[in-house]
């Protein structure tokens, strides 16, 4: 695979598109919005378990990647290893403390 401008646009693309997910889905659940279906069973398991929301997601996240190892494992780039990890752990920073 060779790499160049497109690639690297398209890399950056992607990781503002990540970040952007983990800041607003701590927006919304800071503003009592709610957040969709997943993130929202993950804030349950995060609450009953007394953790952090980010580390429940990714380990969730973890488990579901299980399944693509194994039957979709052509399909993984760069986006969905940025995906499973990156902007979990962006959701408990940016919530506030109090």
């Amino acid at each position: 695979m060779e790499v160049g401008s497109s690639f690297w646009r398209r890399f950056a693309l992607m990781m503002a598109g990540v970040l952007g997910m983990g800041v607003f889905i701590s927006l919304l659940l800071e503003v009592g919005y709610g957040t969709d279906t997943c993130s929202f069973m993950n804030s349950s398991i995060a609450t009953s378990l007394t953790v952090g929301l980010g580390p429940v997601m990714v380990c969730l996240n973890i488990v579901l990647f299980i399944p693509q190892l194994l039957w979709g494992r052509r399909m993984i780039g760069v986006g969905t290893l940025a995906n499973v990890t990156h902007p979990y752990p962006r959701v408990g920073a940016c919530k506030s403390s109090g």
